[in-house]
């Protein structure tokens, strides 16, 4: 039975120490994007951060204004995927 023949070339040796660390920052990379692309853009998740937005003002663990902003924040990027999400369906049809 043959033995499977692997050619790795000089520069694969040269640069395979620098290779798997950047490989796997890219890495870290990608899912740190997914991560914040989820934080900032699932409806989902917005409509969680809300309820629990209303639950700490609720229960008093945060003051009226800071209840505001932060609703009018969620509130504005929910508006804007709204926004996206028709144009996207305008777009779409034409």
């Amino acid at each position: 039975m043959k033995g499977k023949e692997i050619k790795i070339s000089l520069l694969d040796l040269v640069f395979f120490p620098v290779a798997v660390p950047v490989k796997g920052f890219v890495f870290l990379l990608e899912q740190i994007r997914e991560m914040v692309d989820k934080e900032l853009y699932d409806e989902d998740e917005l409509r969680k951060k809300l309820l629990e937005l209303e639950m700490e003002y609720e229960l008093g663990s945060i003051g009226e204004e800071e209840y505001r902003q932060l609703r009018s924040k969620i509130a504005g990027r929910m508006r804007l995927m709204a926004e996206a999400r028709h144009e996207s369906k305008q777009g779409g049809g034409e």
